[in-house]
């Protein structure tokens, strides 16, 4: 089946934002980068930060999608993690752009994520801060490991998406071994298990 004219937009959108940010990125650039007339953007989408909000709200409906699913399932939490640092993996593997994305467009004085973003994405955000709250909890209760704010292990697991915003130093500078990126990567996401694993058991 053909891509449809709206889903080649969406596309060829998400690429131009991650490569020169809300700011950077025209519906000019991205008419281009799709092949078609600027018009038809507009006529799809109405304005540019229309078109921004679709669709970094269905790409965090697909991760959260798969998140809240495994979250929910009556496995260790542990494997939980494992599931989430994984899921971190392939995206950025697939978007490697997208954390220096964030980064840069948080740092934008006149138009911060929030505003730019849908409720629904925001509300997703906020699901997923909770269960994550509740699971931890439950881990707890059924004695598995120790309590840690929520908020504070997102923290120690962000190290995971760090790596790609800093690919070059990791790489170029601090790989004495090496190894390629992606074993850098893998080897990354085992230590931080077990340094996890180390201090959060019971």
């Amino acid at each position: 089946m053909s891509q449809s004219t709206e889903d080649t937009i969406k596309e060829a959108a998400k690429r131009v934002f991650l490569e020169k940010g809300y700011h950077g990125a025209t519906t000019r650039d991205i008419a281009k980068e799709a092949g078609i007339n600027r018009a038809l953007v507009n006529y799809y989408f109405r304005s540019k930060e229309n078109l921004f909000a679709i669709v970094f709200t269905e790409m965090a409906e697909l991760y959260f999608q798969k998140v809240f699913s495994v979250l929910q399932q009556p496995i260790s939490f542990f494997d939980k993690l494992d599931f989430l640092l994984e899921e971190e993996i392939r995206v950025h593997f697939k978007e490697p752009q997208l954390t220096t994305f964030l980064i840069d467009q948080s740092r934008q004085p006149d138009s911060s994520l929030e505003k730019l973003l849908t409720p629904a994405f925001n509300l997703l955000v906020a699901n997923y801060r909770r269960l994550l709250a509740e699971q931890i909890q439950k881990a707890v209760d059924e004695g598995e490991i120790i309590s840690i704010p929520p908020d504070q292990l997102l923290l120690l697991m962000s190290s995971v998406k760090y790596l790609f915003s800093s690919k070059k130093i990791f790489t170029d500078v601090c790989n004495q071994s090496g190894s390629s990126f992606e074993e850098l990567v893998r080897n990354h996401k085992t230590l931080l298990l077990s340094v996890l694993r180390s201090h959060l058991s019971k």
